[in-house]
């Protein structure tokens, strides 16, 4: 089955994940020196959240296939609901406690199967006429990667938040871009790491519907949340 990638969506994927990394380094330094810690947490899991879900799906619009699909609604919309959990463990982690190498990796390890977890939830959303299987490689790196993006990101919170330098914001866009990319890298590999077997007499009813407007609502919707 040939498949290809629409190279302005991965773009944009890319960037919506490295935005989303940098507001959420933004809110994770006021959660920690703040006395009003439950408005930043809610902030910062729903920054994270949803940069983390739409960065996904854009990734998933962005991937082309010769055959109808199109997505169970349920899953969808639980898939998010676990992006929402990781984060928000992720900001709690930052906020309330004290961080040690011991907890930074163990609640990497946490978020980063929370994140994995979304992700291939998504997939199994998808509804199209083909059975889908993974490669084991490339199934096991994207859990490697996700992992030790979720490690490395509670580390340049928690670093960052304490930094005094001339050279912070300097600093923050740098780790958000390093962020975004380990984040849609994860994805990435996840998506190659998938075997579409197809299967004959299938039939499946997909809407027609313009996915220009679905990708520039979730774009804009999120843009707007992460922003806010």
């Amino acid at each position: 089955m040939q498949t290809s990638y629409n190279l302005y969506l991965v773009a944009l994927s890319f960037f919506i994940a490295s935005y989303a990394s940098y507001s959420m380094l933004s809110v994770s330094e006021r959660l920690i020196n703040s006395e009003t810690k439950i408005k930043w947490l809610l902030a910062g899991s729903l920054t994270l959240a949803c940069g983390i879900w739409s960065m996904h799906f854009i990734g998933m619009l962005a991937y082309e296939m010769n055959m109808p699909m199109t997505y169970d609604f349920g899953l969808t919309v639980i898939s998010g609901f676990i992006a929402l959990g990781a984060s928000a463990f992720a900001m709690y982690l930052l906020g309330w406690n004290k961080l040690t190498h011991k907890r930074i990796i163990m609640g990497g390890i946490i978020i980063g199967m929370g994140v994995a977890s979304m992700h291939y939830l998504g997939m199994e959303s998808m509804i199209m006429p083909a059975r889908l299987s993974y490669d084991p490689v490339l199934f096991t790196l994207s859990l490697v990667v996700a992992i030790t993006a979720a490690i490395a990101a509670l580390w340049i919170a928690h670093f960052l938040s304490s930094l005094k330098h001339k050279y912070y914001q300097l600093f923050m866009l740098v780790a958000a871009a390093v962020m975004g990319f380990a984040i849609a890298g994860m994805h990435y590999i996840g998506m190659a790491a998938a075997v579409y077997t197809p299967v004959q007499n299938t039939l499946i009813q997909v809407d027609s519907f313009d996915n220009s407007i679905l990708i520039w609502t979730i774009t804009i919707v999120n843009l707007l949340v992460i922003s806010s």
